[in-house]
């Protein structure tokens, strides 16, 4: 049925001569009701244009999303909810939605669910890859055979895959390194940790770090230390503060609430007035503990991944490409970062910050 003029009136409350005078530029409209026509306008027809494609299905569409449960309980919920969004959504278009998790402490049970999928009945598969390796061969297996796979948070450029949904860890790492340039002055020594897990995520990000680092030769580095444990980090920033090792900065790629948490324990425990705030310290990700912190002043910002879009966007993409059929791999919108500080922190708790962003995707 075509969307009529008429329709997206009544919708928004206005007349069908303004609507006319909005679509066929035909005479004088305010910019913010033109703005909501044609986002109406586009909407609609979107809407109609998958449901008639669903209508025409034979079948409903199996689509699976094995997605990791990581120490960041917030960034889980939060691209939860997106799944959930999506999910809800597209849920009268004939799709059928299934999830694993694994944890990011046992990634051969990825491994073992993704082998458990029953291709014949899997029409497509979101997958958050842990160890590269192993999962790339299934996703090469299951994309021979005509199945979509969307690679999210951590992508396999060489699989074969449709399409990756996330941030750029590798520039989330540069753009992290110039914070700490910027607070530095241009000088200092950062104590920096990377990990024993030899993810994507924190490589990459740990490359871009080092590169951009690189560029402000008055900055050192201390380390890098690799530790396996988060707890490691605890202890050896008490190390280090016990052995009177100059610092001005602490980096890691992972939980920084670690190293936060020894500053505030030493400055607590030897009643320091608070002394070892004045060290850098920036964020990778967005979760309680560093919040915390974050609010205590041990904390100076947090690179955020706005991991519900991430989310979201892999369940709408996929969902595009099943239902219009798409041949070619499609370009994912690129998931950029907020930085979070105490005097904005509050916009990021905010529905409707996300709702702009959810908005125009």
């Amino acid at each position: 049925m075509k969307v009529r003029q008429s329709d997206i009136a009544a919708a928004l409350g206005i007349s069908r001569t303004t609507v006319a005078r909005a679509l066929n530029a035909s005479g004088y409209v305010d910019e913010e009701t033109r703005k909501k026509i044609f986002e109406l306008s586009n909407d609609i027809q979107y809407r109609k244009n998958l449901f008639a494609s669903s209508l025409a299905l034979k079948n409903n569409l199996n689509i699976h999303c094995a997605y990791v449960k990581t120490y960041n309980n917030s960034f889980v919920r939060s691209m939860e909810a997106g799944f959930k969004a999506a999910e809800m959504q597209f849920a009268s278009y004939g799709l059928n939605f299934s999830f694993s998790s694994a944890s990011s402490e046992a990634p051969l049970d990825q491994i073992r669910d993704l082998s458990a999928l029953d291709i014949d009945k899997l029409d497509a598969l979101i997958v958050m890859p842990l160890l590269e390796h192993e999962v790339s061969p299934i996703v090469s297996r299951m994309t021979e055979k005509g199945i979509p796979v969307i690679t999210l948070v951590m992508d396999l450029p060489d699989s074969g895959r449709f399409a990756f949904v996330g941030s750029d860890n590798y520039k989330g790492g540069r753009i992290a390194a110039e914070l700490y340039a910027k607070l530095l002055d241009g000088k200092g020594r950062i104590l920096a940790f990377s990990t024993d897990y030899k993810y994507a995520m924190p490589t990459d990000r740990f490359r871009g770090f080092l590169d951009k680092i690189s560029q402000y030769p008055d900055i050192q580095l201390e380390g890098p230390v690799s530790v396996g444990a988060f707890r490691e980090m605890y202890e050896h920033t008490r190390g280090y503060l016990a052995g009177g090792t100059p610092l001005d900065a602490i980096y890691t790629v992972t939980d920084l609430s670690y190293p936060a948490r020894a500053l505030y324990d030493y400055d607590t425990e030897y009643k320091t007035g608070g002394k070892l705030k004045a060290l850098k310290l920036i964020a990778m990700d967005d979760d309680e503990p560093t919040r915390e912190f974050l609010g205590l002043g041990y904390i100076d910002a947090i690179v955020g991944q706005r991991p519900f879009i991430q989310g979201y966007i892999a369940m709408k993409l996929m969902t595009e490409a099943l239902l219009h059929k798409h041949k070619r791999p499609q370009v994912a919108p690129p998931i950029e970062y907020d930085i979070l500080l105490n005097e904005n922190i509050s916009q990021f708790d905010n529905a409707a910050y996300f709702e702009t962003i959810f908005r125009s995707l």
